[in-house]
């Protein structure tokens, strides 16, 4: 899927093969800073940004994780003017577009809300609106997919794809427990399950 996203233009970072990063190493073709992922999870950078192909030797002997598992990502900086990186996830459900959370956070590696109270309104704006809808609808079918969640930012007015979950966890107890962005939760919660009832 990520060959996809780069080979049509949606995103302007590879994911690479261990293979495929030695070759293009070996070219001096690799964009650094780039950080190591697993291949077939959802749990994010196993490493911080590195910036030669030393580094990243260094992280994969440190990490020892699989061959196959192993996923080195070209970073796209997507901090916003304001500093802060905001990542926005929503779902896709046979042709609707349904925004799930806005994470801001100070940290590019950004896998939750450093700051609710502060931006818990804008992600109430961003579940309660659909300001990328066409974008999305785009991206999953240029992959083939008709369900998933899709986790992205944006820079220069176009998505920066980070993955697609075709699995995804829908609601988690915490987002349950998270008083500043329960709003936000709550009419995520209805339109999904309105999408639902109309399949």
């Amino acid at each position: 899927m990520a060959a996809t996203l780069f080979a049509s233009g949606v995103n302007s970072h590879r994911t690479l093969s261990t293979r495929e990063f030695e070759d293009l190493a070996a070219d001096n073709a690799v964009r650094y800073p780039v950080f190591i992922r697993r291949m077939f999870e959802h749990d994010g950078a196993q490493s911080g940004l590195l910036t030669s192909y030393a580094e990243v030797q260094h992280a994969l002997e440190s990490l020892a994780l699989a061959q196959d598992d192993i996923a080195v990502v070209e970073f796209e900086d997507t901090r916003c003017s304001d500093g802060w990186f905001r990542k926005y996830g929503a779902f896709y459900v046979a042709g609707e577009v349904i925004p799930r959370h806005l994470f801001v956070s100070r940290c590019w590696l950004n896998k939750g809300a450093d700051a609710d109270q502060r931006f818990s309104a804008e992600e109430l704006e961003y579940v309660n609106g659909n300001a990328h809808s066409r974008a999305i609808a785009s991206v999953f079918q240029t992959c083939g997919l008709e369900y998933g969640r899709i986790d992205y930012a944006t820079k220069d007015d176009k998505l920066v794809v980070f993955e697609i979950n075709t699995n995804p966890t829908v609601i988690d107890i915490g987002d349950m427990n998270n008083r500043a962005r329960l709003e936000a939760t709550n009419a995520f919660v209805r339109r999904f399950a309105m999408s639902l009832d109309a399949l």
